[in-house]
This record gives structure tokens, C-alpha cells and sequence, in this order.
């Protein structure tokens, strides 16, 4: 390391603390000007270990690097210019600043600054104090603290520490913690405090990785910023928690730009810095998540990419060197992890994070990758190659020494699930006056089904007893005299009758314009209230304001548990249906993904979608979401309202403390084989809404496989059942129409009655 090798002697050289990822990026831009690079890292492990565009020096311990350091920089005609890429050697820089800064060129906040905004337990006090925008967030350091604050605490929240040190990463925790409940987090502070007990509990922002947004800035010794870039994340790996797998260069509103000077102004800040910032799925705030303290991060390469050369920014402002620097990229270009990008896809595809026409969009437009350069393949190819079977076989090794550890954590946990917003769904007209307004609406959609409906209406009446209410009936023209009855055994009812049948969508829709109550219940005909379930679940929804919509426990008629809580339609979901093998292999989850196979029942957890025979809903949720979509006549239009609510960051509740018995089908019993076409038309007209028309076209050929693996059934049960022969031959026509009807699209399916 004692020669002095720069290619142009009158440049100084630089050093770059850090070779994994930021170090890297850094790397590249600084040795697209010609600058000699020399990278220090105590870890060789890095696919970017293997790059030819540095000089790299490997060291043991930070005594042993300070001193490569100094040995290094008293080799150099020029002082050279120091780049910190990681936390760790921020860390390691401030410990040795007295040294260092008489070596080596760098702008770096004060001591006092660095530990304000590195300690997220001093910034939490610092931003509140100043009035920045940041989640609610409380400060724990023994289970002590978490009882005083218990009753404070804001669900979802995330759990994180100070400062993640090597105590932190040695005992295999993740960067951060997301709990859904009070109990969930209790067990981690257990679990952790005895490790690290400096931890921060903040509230969970809701939003997907495309809500994080980030501002990159560069300030000189006078404290101004002479470089910034403005961005968002599209991806995220490990997803919604971790680092930027995929971002593009967006514009800032002014108010969180202004928001960023003023807090490094502030401090008298000096050096990079960098916020990161979340909007609110909701109310589209942005809230400071945390800031970058004097290092770039991973996002400086997507300014790179773009023409915003901060690192040759800062290496001409410390050195006084004007090079020259091409003026930014007029098209946006995309900055993609290779490494992670794909894991961050799969996973958010299986979250219903992601769409098809995301992941397209982004690899078909202009791109910068983390790892491949024409200059340097050697980096990509080391990562592709060695490095992913070397870490292949340490995650083979670490399961098997772990293995109880981690059936154990997959038994414990279940992360809440987010949804991407495609659509934005315009909100309801709903005004309703707060002074005469009940606790609880319930809506009940009647069509022939006289009897069991009076049977409804007598459980609601006998079963509610703490709660303000009003039933509301909406009669979609029965040909029985469901009208008249409910007029003579329930005059309290306020009944709305239909000269047509609107359909169920429509039906609750008349409801929930008449409805007057903090929360709307819609309600089947043929369900019967147990054990005050209205009263029950008016107590949990109390107890739980993020959420939107609650589902219940509900049995059948055979007082069995029935399935309650379902997944979004899905491709895959629909193919097991077709070949059924759901019915084929009952006792395999898997093959039952649909109705979700396995779920725990007796367990109070955040679902997808509940069932439709019993929805209690927040009414100031109907305000914001909007009221059902009445293309919906029958079927799926629950599964697209809780789609809809989880959008607009509503989430699904399903709690086993009330329960309900639910006959199932009684106004459709007589029409089974229809049902299964208006069934089928819903869910296509789901997937065309909400995935794309290309899903909906492969889900069309998928139906058709549907109805044409029936059709030999139906056929064959002619001949083995002769008695009910009217019956098959009924269903095969249908069957064969629906083949063909599939093929059509969701409008041929869905018969209006």
C-alpha cells in the first residue's frame, strides 16, 4: 500500500471505508473520472470484493485498519478524500476523528450532531421537540417502561434499537420488528431486552414500499447543501423493512424538502445526509422514518445513475479539482438490485404487493443495476455464481442447527399483509348527523326467504342488548310475502322493498344509505345471532380503531365450523378449484389455499377477506372507501370491498368472540348449478378490476377448464343415478354453457335474475 499509483498524479486519491453495497456504487462513479480508489473493508465475503476497480485492502480488527489507514495516507503525495459506506464506520470514524482528520479529507457533522441523529432514541426527543413529523414513537429500556406505556401504544408498530450493534446482529434479530398486537410485542420485549435494552417502539406507517420516499443531500463546510436528489423506492428486501431492491428519481413535495434543510440547517450540518420518508397510505403524510448520518447510503447510486455525481461532488469541494460532470439524465433511470430485486418480486407478488405490470414496467424501462457493469463483470458474476452457493449451503447449515428455532417462529408469527393500490375508489356521499346517531346499523338483504329471514330478525332482537341499534331490511321483490310478515312480527324494522331484484351488492348499498350507526353490520338473511355477537363484536371494533371491517366465528346448520376467512382469487387459487383438488385431497392445506387451510380459528389475526354473512363495518370506513360496487350482483363483491378497505389501509379483523350459525345459500339452494356461472363471472369480473387484463384472460381459460372437467361428471352421473337424471342433465347443459360463456368474459357469466 506504500506506492503511490495514481493514474493522474495531480488528483488526490480516495479511500472508501466499506466495500457492500454503498461502498461499492461509490466505487464506480468516482472511477468513471479517472480517480484512483483504494477500499478498506474488515469482511470479504461481498460479491464486491471480486471488483477491479479498486485497490482492496482486507483487515482483521479496527486497530489494524486505523493503522493501514494512517500508513496509507502518509504514503500519498495528496491527502486523500475518505468515504464512509456503512454505519459501522460512521461509528468507526467518530471514534477516531482526532486521527483521522489530520490524515484524510471529509466533511462530517460534529460529534454532538452525529449522536442526535444516529441515536433514534435522541432524534425521537430532538424531532418532537422541533417539531418534526415523525411516527408516535416510545422509548423502552425495561418491561418497566413498556407497562407505563401499554395503554399509550399505537397498533400495528414496529420495535427496533438505538442503535444496532454487533450484540444485535450476533443474536440473529432483524433489523426491525413489526407487531400486529399488544401480546406479539410483549413477547419480543421479553425475548430482546436481556440482549439490548435501548429499543424504540414506533408506530407502523401504513403504506407499501412505493410509499418510502428519500432525499439525498450534500453540505459543504458552510453548511450548504450543494447536491440533492429526490426519490422513491418501488421494492424493498426483506420486503415493507429493508433495503432498496429497486427506486426511480421522483420530485418532492416542497414542504418535506423544506422540512430536510431545515433540520440539517439546524444542526449546522456538514458532509452527505440524507431522510427517508413514508407517506401514509390514508391520510398522505409524510413522517420522517429516519435520517443517514455522515455517509451516502444505497440510494446515491440511483442518483449516480441519473447524473446527480454527489460522491465527485463532494471530492471536487474537498479538494478543489473541477471535473467534468455531464449534465443530468432528461429520461428517469430505474436503479435495480440484481441481487435481491428478484427475491423482493417474488415475495411481494405472493403478498399481493406487486403487479405483473410493475415488474415489467420497470425491467423495460431505462436501468442502472447494483451489480452489472460492462466495466466490471466480474462483481455480477462472482455474486451469481460463488456467492449465491456459498450462502446457498450456510442457510442449508444454519436450518439444520436451527431447525426447532424456526418451526417454533413460523408457529409464533404472521406478518399482516398489504395490498397494492391499482384503483382509486371514490368515496361515498355518506353524511349522517353525529347527534342522532346509534351505536350499530344492521342491514339485512331478503330475496324468498320469508321464514329464515323472521328467524334473523328474531336472534338480532333477542341477542343485542348493550348496544344503541336499528335493523334496516331491503326486500329485493321477493314472490313470497316476506314483506308483509316482516311489516306485522317486526314493525320496529325500517323496511326498504324493491320492485327488483338489485342484487346483494345493491341491496346492502340502500342500507347503507339509510344507515345511521358508528358501525354498519351487514348481515345474511340466513344466519341466526348467537350469544350476544352484535354486543361482543361492537366491544372488540372499540378496541381496535385501525381496523375496518371485523368477521366472526361462524357454523353451520350441523353447528360444525365453517370457513370464514378466505384469500384474494387467484390464479393458482383457481386452477386447484378447476381440478379439484381441493375435494380430491381434503387433508392437504396446500390444495385448500383458497379457503385458507389450517387457519386457527380460535385465534383474534388480521385475514384477507371474511365472509359475507357477517360483515361489521366502521362506518367512518364506508365514508372514506366507498359503498359496495353493484357489478357485484352476487358474489366476490365482499372480497373486492375488503380489498378496497385494505387499500385505503383499512385492515380485515377476524375475531373468534362472537359467533354466528350460517345455513348457507338458503335464496340461491334452488339454483346451484347457475350459481356456479354467477360465481365464476364475479371472480373474473375481481381479477379484471383488480389484476390486470392480462390475468383476467389467462382466469377466463382457466374457468372454461372449469366447467370442462365437469361436463363428463355430470354426464356420468346420468347413468349412476338414474333417479335424479333431471338433475344431471340440468347441470351438464349448464356446465357446457359455461365453457363457452367463460370464453366470453366475466358479462356472458354473470346472468342477471
Amino acid at each position: 500500500m506504500s506506492e503511490k499509483s495514481n493514474n493522474n498524479k495531480n488528483l488526490n486519491t480516495a479511500v472508501v471505508l466499506g466495500l457492500y453495497y454503498t461502498g461499492y456504487g461509490i466505487i464506480r462513479e468516482l472511477s468513471e473520472f479517472g480517480i484512483d480508489v483504494y477500499a478498506f473493508d474488515r469482511l470479504k465475503k461481498w460479491p464486491e470484493s471480486a471488483t477491479c476497480l479498486a485497490k482492496k485492502t482486507f483487515v482483521d480488527n479496527d486497530a489494524e485498519l486505523l493503522d493501514k489507514l494512517v500508513e496509507f495516507a502518509g504514503s500519498q503525495a495528496l491527502k486523500p478524500v475518505m468515504y464512509l459506506a456503512s454505519d459501522y464506520y460512521v461509528n468507526f470514524y467518530e471514534t477516531h476523528r482526532d486521527v483521522l482528520e489530520k490524515y484524510y479529507l471529509i466533511h462530517f457533522p460534529s460529534s454532538q450532531t452525529s449522536r442526535i441523529l444516529l441515536n433514534k432514541g435522541d432524534f425521537a426527543n430532538f424531532a418532537k421537540d422541533n417539531n418534526y413529523s415523525i411516527p408516535k414513537t416510545f422509548i423502552i429500556n425495561s418491561m418497566d417502561d413498556y407497562d407505563d406505556i401499554a395503554d399509550n401504544l399505537v397498533f400495528p408498530c414496529v420495535l427496533k434499537p438505538y442503535w444496532r450493534k454487533e450484540n444485535w446482529t450476533n443474536a440473529g434479530f432483524k433489523k426491525v420488528y413489526a407487531c400486529d398486537t399488544p401480546s406479539q410485542l410483549k413477547d419480543l420485549l421479553e425475548e430482546i431486552i436481556p440482549v439490548e435494552s435501548n429499543l424504540i417502539v414506533q408506530e407502523n406507517i401504513m403504506g407499501r414500499d412505493r410509499n418510502v420516499y428519500f432525499y439525498l443531500m450534500y453540505f459543504d463546510e458552510n453548511s450548504q447543501c450543494i447536491s440533492d436528489f429526490e426519490g422513491r423506492k418501488l421494492r424493498q428486501w426483506p420486503v415493507n423493512y429493508g433495503q432498496t431492491a429497486c427506486a426511480v428519481p421522483v420530485k418532492l413535495p416542497n414542504h418535506v424538502k423544506g422540512e430536510c434543510i431545515r433540520l440539517f440547517n439546524q444542526l449546522k450540518y456538514k458532509g452527505f445526509g440524507s431522510v427517508e420518508y413514508k407517506r401514509h397510505r390514508r391520510t398522505g403524510h409524510f413522517y420522517i422514518m429516519e435520517p443517514t448520518v455522515g455517509r451516502q447510503n444505497a440510494q446515491s447510486s440511483i442518483a449516480s445513475a441519473n447524473g446527480i455525481k454527489m460522491s465527485v461532488v463532494a471530492y471536487s469541494c474537498l479538494t478543489g479539482h473541477s471535473l467534468d460532470i455531464q449534465k443530468a439524465s432528461l429520461k428517469p433511470v430505474i436503479w435495480i438490485d440484481d441481487q435481491y430485486d428478484v427475491f423482493s418480486i417474488i415475495c411481494s407478488l405472493f403478498k399481493r404487493q406487486l403487479h405483473y405490470s410493475d415488474v415489467l414496467k420497470s425491467y423495460f424501462s431505462k436501468k442502472y443495476f447494483r451489480l452489472w457493469n460492462k466495466k466490471d463483470r466480474r462483481v455480477a458474476v462472482y455474486c451469481w455464481t460463488i456467492a449465491l452457493y456459498d450462502k446457498v449451503l450456510n442457510r442449508v447449515e444454519r436450518l439444520t442447527k436451527n431447525i426447532s428455532l424456526w418451526s417454533h417462529s413460523l408457529d409464533k408469527k404472521k406478518k399482516r399483509k398489504e395490498l397494492m393500490i391499482r384503483y382509486e375508489i371514490p368515496a361515498s356521499d355518506i353524511t349522517v348527523d353525529q347527534a342522532d346517531r346509534c351505536d350499530v346499523s344492521i342491514i339485512i338483504v331478503n330475496w324468498n326467504t320469508r321464514e329464515i329471514t323472521c328467524d334473523c330478525l328474531k336472534s338480532v332482537y333477542e341477542q343485542t342488548h348493550n348496544v344503541s341499534y336499528e335493523v334496516i331490511v331491503v326486500d329485493n321483490a321477493s314472490s313470497d310475502d316476506s314483506v308483509e310478515v316482516i311489516k306485522r312480527d317486526f314493525p320496529q324494522t325500517v323496511l326498504i322493498a324493491n320492485s327488483e331484484n338489485r342484487g346483494f351488492a345493491a341491496g346492502n348499498n340502500q342500507g347503507m344509505a339509510r344507515a345511521n350507526g358508528k358501525y354498519t353490520v351487514l348481515l345474511n338473511s340466513d344466519t341466526v345471532v348467537l350469544d350476544r355477537a352484535i354486543d361482543k363484536m361492537f366491544e372488540v371494533a372499540e378496541r381496535h380503531p385501525e381496523a375496518g371491517i371485523f368477521g366472526c366465528k361462524v357454523f353451520g346448520k350441523d353447528r360444525k365450523v365453517r370457513s370464514t376467512c378466505f384469500m384474494y382469487p387467484s390464479l393458482l387459487n383457481l386452477i386447484l378449484s378447476a381440478l379439484m383438488l381441493r375435494r380430491l385431497l381434503p387433508g392437504y392445506s396446500f390444495f385448500n389455499r383458497e379457503r385458507m387451510g389450517g387457519f386457527d380459528e380460535d385465534m383474534e389475526q388480521n385475514v384477507s377477506v371474511v365472509s359475507g354473512s357477517f360483515m361489521f363495518v366502521r362506518s367512518d370506513a364506508i365514508a372514506t372507501v366507498g359503498r359496495m360496487d353493484e357489478r357485484f350482483f352476487m358474489y366476490a363483491e365482499e372480497t373486492d370491498w375488503c380489498r378496497r378497505f385494505a387499500n385505503n389501509g383499512w385492515p380485515i379483523l377476524y375475531t373468534p368472540k362472537a359467533e354466528i350459525i350460517h345455513l348457507g345459500g338458503a335464496s340461491t339452494s334452488k339454483r346451484t348449478a347457475k350459481m356456479a356461472m354467477q360465481l365464476h363471472g364475479s371472480i373474473l369480473l375481481y381479477l379484471q378490476k383488480h389484476n390486470g387484463q392480462l390475468m383476467y384472460m389467462l382466469a377466463c381459460l382457466i374457468v372454461c377448464l372449469y366447467f370442462l372437467v365437469r361436463i363428463p361428471l355430470w354426464a356420468l352421473r346420468i347413468l349412476v343415478v338414474p333417479r335424479d337424471y333431471k338433475h344431471s342433465i340440468n347441470n351438464t347443459i349448464i356446465c357446457i354453457k359455461g365453457a363457452f360463456r367463460s370464453l366470453l368474459g366475466a358479462k356472458a357469466l354473470c346472468q342477471k335474475r
